[in-house]
């Protein structure tokens, strides 16, 4: 995680992270995010790319999004969250040439991003990243 700046005043950030892709059933994958965003105040914007790596393949995810909360609270620290919408960018190719399409993978959707920092402003402790497929 990179971050530039004081969480509060004048911050840019950007940073990685990867883990199992798990729903309510199974794990389904491998999951790889990144993202990239600022924010000063209370005004702020986000872009997001994710690729679910599955046993059929890769899907590919972009997302951009805006600052919608923001709590500053000196004993506790400051918390973003920026939401907005995601949709696929990129599907694995079957044999025959075709975009493989399924339901057991996101399509497009909402997207929720947290990110928590401490009192110093610097520090970021926390980061949580919430989809809703579109539909349900």
């Amino acid at each position: 995680m990179t971050v530039d700046g004081t969480a509060g005043q004048k911050l840019a950030f950007s940073g990685k992270v990867s883990g199992p892709a798990v729903t309510e059933k199974s794990p389904k994958g491998q999951l790889y995010v990144g993202f990239s965003g600022s924010a000063q105040g209370a005004t702020g914007r986000v872009t997001l790319w994710i690729i679910l790596d599955t046993v059929e393949g890769q899907f590919v995810y972009q997302a951009r999004g805006r600052l919608t909360g923001f709590t500053e609270a000196e004993a506790s620290g400051v918390d973003y969250t920026f939401t907005g919408s995601y949709s696929t960018v990129g599907w694995p190719v079957t044999d025959d040439g075709s975009t493989l399409v399924t339901e057991d993978v996101p399509h497009d959707g909402t997207f929720r991003l947290d990110l928590r920092f401490w009192e110093d402003g610097t520090s970021l402790y926390e980061v949580g990243l919430a989809l809703q497929e579109s539909g349900l």
